[in-house]
Parts: structure tokens; C-alpha cells; sequence
């Protein structure tokens, strides 16, 4: 966020809030489906390839099982997604329930 918002000075963020337990579904099922993979031959990952975000710590996850990564991985992206927000002036972000 921090290079988008640079690159666009006048731009406008907006988060766009889901109930955590209907985010992480979704990502489960995105996971299982296999139709939401980024890094297919990740080095060092033993699991299903990767879908979705990489995050940083996306390391210490190896051998867990899905549900524990999707978490995680939502956790970390959650995380970084608001600290960067959080740096932004108010004025240049928003949130919505997606209902």
C-alpha cells in the first residue's frame, strides 16, 4: 500500500470489512479448489501450492495443516493491511461492511 499511495497521491483506500469467519471460508475453499494459486513450486513448501497472498512469515507455517495456514495467513495480511492504513492520513481511507 505504501508504493500505491505514493504513486497515487490523490487516491483513496478502501477496506472492505467481512466477518472474519466467512473471510477464512472462503480462503479455505480458494485453497482446496486449487483455482486461487500464486506460487505453485514455492521453495521449501511441502503443502498444496500456495493461493492467495505470500505472506512474510508464510516459513514458519510448513507443515501445518490448511486451516491452521489459512488463518495465519489472514491474520498476517490482516495485520499489514491495517498497519499500513494506520500511516495513511484519515482522509485517504475508508471501511466498508460487505454486508
Amino acid at each position: 500500500m505504501p508504493f500505491l499511495a505514493a504513486a497515487f497521491p490523490q487516491s483513496v483506500f478502501v477496506l472492505v470489512h467481512r466477518e472474519p469467519a466467512l473471510a477464512l471460508a472462503s480462503a479455505a475453499a480458494a485453497w482446496e479448489s486449487g483455482d486461487a494459486v500464486t506460487h505453485p513450486e514455492l521453495p521449501g513448501w511441502e503443502g498444496p501450492p500456495w493461493s492467495l497472498p505470500l505472506t512474510p512469515e508464510w516459513r514458519r507455517l510448513a507443515g501445518e495443516p490448511l486451516p491452521e495456514v489459512v488463518v495465519e495467513q489472514w491474520r498476517m495480511a490482516s495485520r499489514i493491511l491495517l498497519d499500513d492504513l494506520d500511516r495513511l492520513p484519515p482522509a485517504r481511507w475508508c471501511v466498508v461492511d460487505a454486508g
